[in-house]
């Protein structure tokens, strides 16, 4: 029978090891050694870099809108249909001098 290359077999406690382990991550006596004024501390850095970002993000974007729009503009995909000039066409003609046409 087939048997997949990464080990299945686990003793059932390792599942509560692994709780165990995380509640030791999440250990609430680390949050009681924190102190309100270094919790507001943290708070305020953390909106001073959220603005921060905000601001960034708010002009690099004009910066890339002014960009696009000068060079739209500069190849005409800006005008509308009808403001667009055409070009005259180069045709062949003939002039002939002294003949008058009546």
């Amino acid at each position: 029978m087939y048997q997949s290359p990464n080990n299945f077999d686990f003793e059932p406690n390792d599942d509560l090891n692994h709780h165990s382990s995380t509640q030791e991550l999440i250990d609430g006596n680390d949050l009681d050694n924190l102190s309100k004024k270094q919790i507001i501390q943290r708070k305020k850095q953390l909106e001073k870099l959220f603005i921060y970002l905000i601001g960034f993000g708010v002009g690099l974007g004009l910066v890339l809108a002014l960009i696009i729009t000068i060079t739209l503009n500069k190849f005409g995909l800006l005008k509308k249909p009808y403001e667009i000039e055409s070009q005259p066409q180069q045709t062949e003609t003939l002039e002939l001098e002294g003949v008058e046409i009546q």
